[in-house]
């Protein structure tokens, strides 16, 4: 699934990802972090960054990953940190 290449369609992504976390880094997330199933083709890709953990959800949709949302959440999050 990693070596498949991302297509960023959505506007909500592409404002969170300016504004959140650069695109490198969210592809960073995507490639190196650990990845938890969410649902039939949803994903959450998690990344430890400092104290924090970067989060991004994206849906394998065959032939490439979308994206959808980007962010940046404290470490308490038991689940996935």
């Amino acid at each position: 699934m990693r070596a498949k290449p991302i297509y960023m369609d959505d506007t909500h992504f592409a404002e969170r990802c300016m504004f959140r976390a650069s695109f490198p880094k969210m592809k960073t997330a995507i490639l190196e972090g650990e990845i938890f199933r969410e649902g039939k083709n949803k994903f959450r890709a998690v990344l430890p960054v400092k104290d924090k953990l970067m989060f991004v959800i994206f849906y394998d949709e065959g032939e490439y990953l979308e994206p959808r949302t980007v962010g940046i959440t404290s470490r308490k999050n038991k689940r996935w940190g």
